[in-house]
């Protein structure tokens, strides 16, 4: 959602990278302050009942998002899409790992909740390329998914 999302503010609104940056940070200090509020607020509640709640709304935030408009207003169009992934996704997250270590005892709860964030990480790396991969071929002429990025190159090309 960060990596899409700074794209579309980039190229289809015209925002330079660092103001592109900051225009998501609001997901990340959402996230923040949810993950440390959710166990407790969670806690004797059915787990597969809030993911399912949480990854519910984390699609519907993303199709509000690979809906919004060319032009945009970000108050209306991005930053509320970009506010409930933040919440849905940091409940989903602290339901995923409390899942992962829970039947594990306290002395390997480390080791597994290791092994839950690095499978996390591949398994979002891996789809991040698959996605950019199947965009690239998406958009007609385009050699690959740097493509996307609307100057027919790297994005780090500057045309010289």
């Amino acid at each position: 959602m960060v990596f899409v999302g700074t794209l579309y503010l980039q190229t289809a609104l015209g925002s330079p990278p660092l103001r592109a940056g900051l225009a998501v940070l609001p997901l990340d200090l959402v996230a923040a302050v949810v993950g440390f509020t959710a166990g407790r607020v969670l806690a004797g509640r059915s787990p597969r009942a809030a993911a399912v709640a949480a990854f519910l709304a984390s699609a519907a935030a993303m199709g509000w998002l690979a809906r919004a408009p060319v032009p945009a207003s970000y108050a209306t169009d991005v930053l509320p899409a970009l506010l409930v992934f933040g919440v849905s996704a940091a409940v989903g997250f602290v339901i995923l790992t409390g899942q992962a270590v829970a039947d594990v005892g306290p002395d390997e709860q480390g080791v597994a909740s290791g092994v839950f964030e690095t499978a996390n990480h591949l398994g979002g790396g891996a789809a991040r390329a698959a996605f950019l991969a199947a965009a690239g071929l998406a958009v007609p002429g385009a050699a690959g998914a740097w493509q996307l990025h609307g100057q027919g190159g790297w994005p780090t090309d500057r045309g010289g």
